[in-house]
């Protein structure tokens, strides 16, 4: 019961004990303070239930919006991207502001949560990033405030492995005429875009990250990236004598690593220089940030039985291993990195911060990185055939976590087995440990002269390529920079004397590069 008693029945009044009756002005004056009291009561009543009703017709309209999960940046020199990672598609107009420059993105229905992140300072072309509500909060501006004129493209990824949808802001240097507003619909996606079809798998042996309009004036280096396997915690296999298979791969990718750097135009990095454990992701992670062409890991492994023996060489498995030692072998290691606190979801290639190499690896992903790491592993094998014991004369199959980076031609090498007594002794000797990585070496020699990296040295050498002349250009200054010789290249474009002119397109001959 209430403290003014059930407001339902009539009200009764006590008797009072008085040696003189109540007065009229008394009673009415108790009357209205109650009937007071009474009137507040319903309203404070009618109140909460409007509060209480309000609320979720709040909520309702907050699930009704997209929300903007997060905004990331990445600054590189070529351009700025932004990615907004969202839980639906969004329609968004975007256009240009200018005195001062900026950069507006209207997304309606729509809410962020989180914080604008920070600019880097580096930033050549994005200065910060503002938001506000509009249309009474229904409408979410962000506002990019520029450094100078831009060039911008945007497109919408749909989901994908542990993305999910996201809107992709990519700002470069202005180019020429002012870029075009644009309106993205929830149904556009990267193939949409108007970019030229990607090149056929023959060429993929480094589009990754690289988008084929190359500048013969700054030829690069082959990137291998060579992982050494298992490393600090995790020793690998270990033979009855001692010897740590995270020992051994370790001296065989150092011996590895100085060859290829001896080589012109190629470089070696190695996913792990001391006795440190380095997670999966990391490894691989390391071979698309340096844009490797190339992914090699390297293992001496062990198997229940120790009469197998031999090296090996494998390459992903897509359906199911080839082989009994195979399947043992990947569930080993890929336990082994699980205890470590991996991921075994493999590598997204949208971690990429490429999107020419996005549409590239949609297309093209399981022929032509697949095609040129089956044919690095095939010239591999067979120069290690000739130079130690092989167990398998064919390139075996395997769900090896580690090779999952679908961008990436990689491979796996076994160089023998610890639980095997011939082959623990020999890989315990520094003399055989150099002939592994010597016939690593030639194999890689041979993938590449077959299939050079566009854009590089060695493209150049095993296969030649145009040049088109700029302001300070000598035949001299080619020929070193070409490595071919001043008469080759009068020869080959009809050139008499020195003079060559601004513009002009001189062939250069392959030099077939040792």
């Amino acid at each position: 019961m209430s403290r003014f008693g059930d407001l339902a029945t009539p009200l009764s009044w006590p008797k009072v004990a008085s040696s003189s009756p109540r007065s009229p002005l008394s009673l009415r004056s108790t009357k209205k303070r109650i009937e007071g009291w009474l009137v507040l009561s319903i309203i404070l009543s009618i109140v909460t239930s409007l509060v209480m009703a309000i609320g979720p017709i709040r909520q309702v309209e907050a699930a009704d919006r997209a929300l903007i999960e997060g905004i990331r940046l990445s600054t590189q020199a070529q351009r700025t991207r932004v990615v907004l990672d969202v839980d639906r598609p969004l329609e968004a107009k975007i256009f240009e502001e200018s005195n001062p420059e900026r950069l507006i993105v209207d997304l309606q229905d729509t809410r962020l949560a989180g914080d604008i992140p920070t600019v880097r300072k580096d930033d050549i072309r994005l200065a910060r990033i503002r938001m506000a509500y509009h249309d009474k909060g229904r409408r979410l501006r962000l506002v990019f405030d520029l450094k100078r004129k831009v060039a911008w493209k945007s497109a919408h990824f749909p989901p994908l492995e542990r993305y999910g949808h996201r809107l992709v802001l990519d700002l470069s240097s202005k180019e020429g005429g002012a870029a075009p507003a644009a309106s993205i619909s929830p149904s556009a996606s990267p193939k949409s875009s108007s970019r030229s079809r990607p090149p056929p798998p023959s060429t993929l042996a480094d589009s990754r990250c690289h988008r084929g309009d190359w500048d013969p004036n700054r030829l690069r280096d082959t990137i291998v990236v060579i992982d050494p396997g298992h490393g600090g915690k995790d020793p690998g296999a270990i033979a009855p004598s001692g010897l740590r298979e995270k020992d051994v791969v370790m001296a065989i990718s150092r011996d590895l690593a100085r060859r290829i750097d001896a080589t012109p135009g190629m470089r070696a990095i190695l996913t792990r220089t001391t006795d440190r454990r380095i997670p999966l992701r990391t490894r691989t992670g390391i071979a698309r940030a340096n844009r490797a062409s190339l992914f090699i890991s390297i293992h001496a492994d062990a198997f229940r039985n120790p009469r197998i023996w031999g090296s090996s060489v494998y390459i992903l498995s897509y359906k199911g291993e080839s082989s009994e030692e195979g399947r043992w072998l990947a569930a080993r290691e890929n336990a082994a990195a699980l205890a470590g606190g991996d991921s075994l979801d493999g590598i997204s290639l949208h971690e990429c911060e490429d999107d020419d190499f996005i549409q590239t690896i949609l297309d093209y992903s399981q022929t032509g990185a697949r095609k040129l790491g089956t044919h690095a592993a095939v010239r591999i094998l067979e120069s290690l055939t000739r130079a130690t014991r092989i167990r398998k004369r064919n390139v075996d199959r395997a769900g090896f976590v580690v090779l999952k980076a679908p961008n990436i031609p990689s491979l796996l090498i076994e160089t023998g087995f610890l639980t095997n007594p011939t082959d623990a002794k020999r890989l315990a000797t520094p003399s055989y440990q150099r002939k592994i990585a010597a016939a690593i070496m030639k194999g890689i020699k041979a993938h590449f002269k077959k299939y050079p990296p566009p854009g590089s040295l060695l493209e150049v050498w095993y296969k030649g390529t145009d040049h088109r002349v700029v302001r300070g250009d000598t035949l001299s200054e080619l020929s070193l920079r070409y490595r071919v010789s001043v008469e080759d290249l009068r020869r080959l474009n009809a050139i008499e004397g020195d003079l060559i002119r601004i513009g002009q397109v001189l062939r250069v001959p392959p030099t077939g590069a040792g």
